[in-house]
């Protein structure tokens, strides 16, 4: 494939993994607004879980910011970096950003199941075997990599 296949491919994945986050931050929101809702009418204001789904909300917000940035940064520095690395590293930020939405997803179905069980105090955060883009650097490491040799 040459340049300009390429850089249309790659803009054209940033485009769909763009749209995404919308939809993504949408379902999240949603769900910790609901999660707030019934924590604060099952065990009052004062508990973790609506402070924990606040605190949800916050870091998926944060983490789609800082995933959009790194968006603007690949396409304005596009004509500097090896082609074929940019799309092997946008296809990993993707299986991220799928991994990241699933463990949140998977948060949010453990706190509400404490609610439907009135467990206030059990709900601890699950295990995350990764680290998404709040956690660590290697993503804004890694893309200076993808300059041309």
């Amino acid at each position: 494939m040459d340049d300009i296949m390429l850089k249309k491919e790659i803009l054209d994945y940033i485009k769909d993994l763009r749209k995404s986050t919308p939809e993504e931050i949408r379902m999240i929101c949603l769900s910790c607004y609901k999660i707030a809702i019934l924590s604060s009418i099952t065990f009052g204001l004062n508990n973790n879980m609506f402070k924990d789904s606040l605190s949800i909300i916050k870091e998926f917000v944060d983490i789609c910011n800082l995933e959009s940035k790194i968006f603007d940064f690949i396409i304005e520095n596009l004509d500097y970096y090896d082609l074929e690395s940019t799309i092997k590293y946008l296809e990993d930020l993707d299986y991220l950003n799928e991994m990241t939405y699933l463990y949140y997803d998977g948060v949010i179905a453990d706190i509400e199941e404490a609610i439907y069980y009135k467990k206030k105090n059990c709900v601890k955060r699950r295990y995350k075997n990764f680290n998404t883009l709040l956690d660590s650097d290697y993503y804004y490491e890694r893309i200076d990599s993808l300059r041309k040799k």
